[in-house]
């Protein structure tokens, strides 16, 4: 776990029940919550303008899915 320490996440997911129990549960592991985004759309915005080390992606979402997302991720080869 000392290895998340300190590190950074984006969460994509449309349940907000989900974002908050992922949030607390990331957050009990020393990882630091950059944001929350409800689709993939929003992920991409988010990641354009922020740098984060992991990003936790639901697959079933609105506008953009999670599989569609990571390819877009991928493509865009975000650091």
């Amino acid at each position: 776990m000392s290895m998340l320490k300190g590190k950074t996440v984006l969460i994509v997911d449309d349940s907000k029940i989900i974002r908050k129990a992922l949030r607390q549960t990331f957050e009990r592991l020393g990882l630091t919550v950059a944001g929350e985004a409800i689709n993939g759309v929003e992920a991409l915005s988010f990641l354009n303008a922020n740098k984060v080390d992991l990003v936790s992606l639901d697959i079933i979402m609105p506008e953009m899915d999670g599989v569609e997302c990571y390819q877009e991720i991928l493509k865009a080869e975000f650091p």
